[in-house]
């Protein structure tokens, strides 16, 4: 009796030893397998252009983030789940994303998406201080170089922007010429585009909601054909209204940057967490509207056609 009743206890001793030597694999394991949480609010779930960012990131990090999505207009929603939810990714995708999420107390990380140097500026100083963000605007300098790479004619570039555009505008070593307009309230568009073309080869766009807006638009894009001189745009949609070139970034490369950017993120020790950034888009699409060439008159490079296509810039 003795007997067996020592043989139980060393089983029992063995199998104890056994659950202490793996439950720490164990538990390594699913923690390994844990998705980090990551909150999508968005301007939109149904435009192509959400669509694509929202889709991209699905795909991208559907195996390592469990993934919730809002929308801006759920402000009682966003504000329940970030104080249930402390810790993790938020990601806006919009200025009116941007908007509603600034207004939250600080989370572990935030990425803001399809927003533009403007609106980021004019966010309370202590949002942008503790946020990432991807602008829509491309670096005039790669601008410049799609430009010369496609225009015969390209040494005077003209940019016109509303009077409180944020930052200082310059092509570094270029030595290109830049013609820049302020508008004040009250200044006429038509005449200030016309004026710039006067003064330049070409003009560029820069997504500034005081200038580049529903009602400014259609002048705008008149008043250049009118005067022949190109227009550079920063979207597709400008491209298909009447910009010569425009120079952008496809939804699904923006959300292959901010995945890329998260998974990095995620899978840094907490102490060691990225810290805030602004940047540019690294990978962009060129796209030159043939029959505006032809309407203009404008002289293209022979090889004009090579600079279309998606690019990478990793080192700006």
């Amino acid at each position: 009796m003795h007997f067996f009743n020592r043989q139980v206890v060393l089983r029992i001793t063995a199998l104890l030893c056994c659950i202490a030597l793996y439950l720490p694999a164990l538990c390594h394991a699913e923690d390994a397998t844990a998705q980090a949480p990551l909150l999508i609010i968005t301007d939109s779930q149904e435009q192509v252009h959400y669509r694509g960012i929202l889709d991209s990131l699905h795909n991208r990090l559907g195996n390592d983030f469990s993934i919730r999505v809002l929308n801006a207009g759920q402000r009682a929603e966003i504000t329940r789940h970030l104080s249930k939810q402390p810790t993790g990714c938020v990601l806006s995708i919009g200025p009116l994303s941007f908007d509603a999420i600034s207004q939250e107390p600080p989370a572990h990380c935030r990425l803001a998406l399809l927003i533009s140097k403007y609106r980021f500026a004019r966010a309370p100083a202590r949002y942008r201080q503790q946020s990432s963000a991807i602008f829509i605007n491309q670096p005039l300098e790669r601008i410049t170089r799609v430009a010369r790479q496609t225009l015969k004619r390209a040494r005077q570039a003209a940019i016109i922007i509303s009077r409180d555009w944020p930052e200082t505008l310059s092509f570094g070593s270029s030595d290109m010429d830049l013609y820049i307009k302020r508008i004040k309230p009250g200044d006429s568009v038509v005449d200030t585009f016309r004026q710039a073309g006067r003064h330049a080869d070409f003009i560029i766009a820069l997504p500034d909601d005081e200038v580049y807006n529903r009602s400014n638009i259609k002048s705008i894009l008149l008043t250049t054909y009118k005067a022949k001189v190109p227009l550079i745009g920063y979207s597709e949609a400008l491209s298909r209204a009447g910009a010569l070139i425009s120079v952008y970034t496809p939804p699904q490369y923006l959300g292959k940057q901010a995945a890329e950017w998260l998974i990095s993120n995620q899978q840094q020790p907490a102490s060691q967490a990225a810290s805030a950034f602004a940047a540019p888009p690294r990978y962009y699409r060129v796209a030159i509207n043939a029959k505006v060439a032809h309407s203009l008159g404008t002289a293209l490079r022979d090889d004009a056609v090579l600079a279309q296509g998606i690019r990478e810039d990793s080192d700006e």
